[in-house]
């Protein structure tokens, strides 16, 4: 599992561009950059859709004025569902939407079995502060509850650590 002081793995993720999908290597797109990341079980599903995505989409601009320069949400959705995931929440040119066929999942091992629920193997619900790639915060849900990856819990967390 990743820890602060870790560099982000890097991946082929694909996200919707103005001509339609497109591919973006995760390493270089998040270079030089202070982006908040977040990662959900599925688009559309209860707990993503009432409360994880919402907090950040609220909380954008105080975002913005703590210098980060990307809000981005992975899932383990096609583009298509990720792109009206946002068109829905009218999130788009806030949070990036970014989607993984699982490699990436597997790679951060943030892999999680709700099978049991009807949606097979998915990303594990996170959330991280990175600052060119370095990891400043990471938090992982083990449970139901969305404490360590909120919203309001990373903007704490950069309102009190210097930028």
């Amino acid at each position: 599992m990743l820890t602060v002081g870790d560099t982000l793995p890097s991946s082929t993720l694909r996200t919707m561009g103005s001509q339609g999908p497109e591919t973006l290597e995760s390493q270089s797109f998040f270079a030089h950059k202070r982006v908040v990341l977040f990662g959900v079980p599925g688009a559309f599903t209860p707990g993503c859709t009432r409360h994880h995505l919402p907090g950040y989409a609220e909380l954008y601009p105080r975002f913005q004025a703590l210098n980060i320069d990307l809000i981005a949400c992975v899932a383990n959705n096609d583009v298509f569902v990720m792109d009206n995931w946002a068109e829905h929440h009218q999130v788009k040119g806030k949070i990036l939407m970014l989607s993984d066929d699982g490699t990436w999942r597997d790679t951060l091992n943030m892999r999680i079995d709700l099978s049991a629920a009807g949606l097979g193997i998915r990303i594990r619900r996170f959330a991280a502060i990175l600052d060119n790639n370095i990891i400043q915060y990471i938090g992982v849900e083990t449970g139901k509850d969305i404490q360590l990856s909120a919203a309001e819990t990373l903007l704490a967390f950069l309102e009190k650590t210097p930028s």
